[in-house]
């Protein structure tokens, strides 16, 4: 039995899914398709290309993200160039039809808000415009279409995915503490900075707005009679931006589906 891979968006938080493969890897499951969002798919087009869990770990270990930033100083935006330099080290200019494993890259349409799932085409672009986050990427134009982060539409690409089993990996789950103003320090309360309590009230909301969509797509693919186990690690102690906890990230993801499925599958 062979089962479709969802991976879903989540920025630095999506460095689990190789924990995730390492799992799937180890057990010899078969892979019947594959489907990412945003960081998601990354890891998605390195698996479509039969990448094993060890390449991943020393693509992740030994990627500078700082070094990865451009940003235009007119716009404040991620230009990108040296992103998609480093994706071009990876993939090169393979297309995604041609891959032996059948791939499908989730992104937004910038000016309709559609969703679109790339199953052709060069897989860097796709994952491109997949990870073009609002208000830090720039849009990413092919032909005469911008796209943006394919999470705003679909975080966890279930409906692509024609299997009737699917395994589906969510990093964006599992964060439900509440938000205060105050922070402890040694036997004291402080007031939390302007921008760092706002910056948790957005962390928040965009988070709400993810598991929605998510949720969203498991009901629909459910209702058509898939079989869909939702895997969704708890990595609310770390930060969208934690690039550098990779090792944590990765035993957290191979944790979590361990104990989900172990008995299960």
């Amino acid at each position: 039995m062979g089962y479709g891979i969802a991976l879903s968006g989540g920025a630095a938080k999506g460095i689990a899914h190789i924990g995730f493969i390492k799992y799937l890897q180890e057990k010899k499951i078969k892979i019947n398709e594959i489907s990412g969002t945003s960081m998601g798919s990354i890891i998605a087009s390195c698996l479509a290309l039969n990448m094993h869990y060890n390449e991943m770990y020393n693509l992740i270990k030994n990627i500078k993200f700082i070094k990865l930033i451009d940003i235009n100083l007119k716009t404040g935006l991620v230009i990108g160039n040296k992103v998609k330099n480093q994706l071009k080290k990876i993939f090169g200019n393979k297309k995604i039809e041609d891959l032996d494993i059948p791939l499908y890259i989730i992104a937004t349409n910038l000016d309709t808000g559609e969703k679109k799932v790339f199953n052709s085409g060069y897989i860097v672009d796709a994952i491109m415009a997949s990870i073009s986050l609002p208000s830090i990427f720039k849009p990413y134009q092919i032909g005469n279409i911008k796209y943006i982060d394919g999470g705003l539409t679909d975080n966890l690409g279930i409906s692509p995915l024609n299997s009737k089993n699917i395994l589906a990996f969510s990093v964006i789950r599992g964060d439900n503490n509440p938000i205060l103003n105050k922070k402890k320090f040694l036997n004291f309360e402080l007031n939390k900075s302007f921008f760092k309590y706002n910056y948790e009230i957005l962390y928040k909301s965009l988070n709400i707005n993810l598991k929605s969509n998510e949720d969203l797509n498991i009901d629909i693919a459910k209702l058509k009679g898939s079989n869909v186990i939702l895997i969704s690690p708890d990595l609310s102690k770390f930060e969208f931006y934690d690039f550098y906890k990779y090792d944590d990230l990765i035993k957290k993801g191979y944790e979590s589906i361990k104990s989900n499925l172990e008995y299960n599958l």
